[in-house]
């Protein structure tokens, strides 16, 4: 199963656009949405995932090698790092 719908970057708002995200996803269940922005050769992927106050990463990310912080309510920030 998917993870999310990704959202194609021509349905992107110019503000969203404006980031430059690797990648966007919407969850139905939460209407949650996950930016995704890849590391090119540091080899981190970089995440910001925006929702409602009581916001949990999606199970897939909750594991070790991805870090989470919450930003401020609502807003979680992670870092996965590959080698």
């Amino acid at each position: 199963m998917p993870l999310g719908a990704a959202v194609p970057p021509s349905r992107l708002s110019g503000s969203i656009a404006g980031i430059q995200p690797d990648d966007v996803r919407v969850f139905a269940g939460s209407s949650a949405v996950l930016f995704a922005w890849a590391g090119g050769r540091v080899g981190w992927v970089r995440f910001a995932l925006v929702g409602q106050d009581t916001l949990e990463p999606p199970p897939e990310f909750r594991e070790e090698h991805v870090h989470w912080e919450t930003a401020k309510e609502g807003i979680l920030v992670g870092i996965a790092e590959h080698h």
